[in-house]
């Protein structure tokens, strides 16, 4: 079950890599050594949550944390930061710059395990109301415990909604958001389509766009 979830973790010292992928083992993580392959890899895997160093040559822990959230596709994934660094300031600056969470070294085991299975958790929930609940990670939608039936597209377009809640939504950015391989634009009526169907499913008033308008 664990596997399921991808961790990222961003760290330019080979040997912490290897002590946070053996610590992690139940999970499947991605090791990156700098900013360059991070990205590589979040432009390849669905990553659930990202370990980043704060002190790495060239671009520094906050500089990336940055670079991923001004990313749309990618920027509401968790990021804890790791580092030895307990100042103050820098534990402040790791809230500041979009971490969720922050981690001093050396490492604790239970601590990391720990913490990262609390944001996971945390980030694949979604309350809708009393009666209806999303899981992100699975892509399921919940009404009082049962599931409702959702295609592809639809379970794409409500996590689209859900991330980008009170947002306005370009509906480019939804037809690259939906669509299989990036590669293709869905056409206005065929997106009007799919807003229609999914808002027949979930609770009225979740689903406002510009089409209403």
């Amino acid at each position: 079950m664990f596997k399921e979830y991808n961790i990222l973790c961003v760290d330019d010292e080979s040997i912490n890599l290897d002590i946070v992928t053996e610590i992690l083992h139940y999970y499947t993580v991605y090791p990156a050594i700098d900013a360059l392959n991070a990205f590589d890899i979040l432009d390849k895997i669905d990553i659930d949550l990202i370990l980043l160093d704060v002190m790495m040559p060239n671009t520094n822990g906050f500089e990336l944390c940055k670079q991923i959230k001004n990313e749309d596709k990618i920027n509401d994934i968790p990021i804890l930061f790791i580092t030895a660094d307990n100042k103050d300031e820098t534990i402040s600056s790791a809230f500041e710059h979009g971490g969720v969470d922050f981690i001093k070294k050396p490492l604790s085991m239970i601590d990391l395990q720990q913490r990262v299975k609390f944001h996971l958790k945390q980030n694949s929930a979604f309350i809708i109301n009393d009666h209806f609940y999303f899981d992100k990670k699975l892509m399921i939608l919940y009404k009082d415990k049962t599931i409702v039936k959702l295609s592809k597209s639809e379970q794409r377009l409500l996590k689209l909604f859900i991330n980008k809640k009170n947002i306005p939504i370009d509906p480019i950015e939804i037809s690259a958001y939906i669509y299989d391989d990036y590669t293709k634009e869905y056409s206005n009526k065929t997106i009007r389509n799919i807003i229609s169907s999914l808002r027949g499913k979930v609770p009225k008033g979740l689903i406002t766009n510009h089409y209403d308008q």
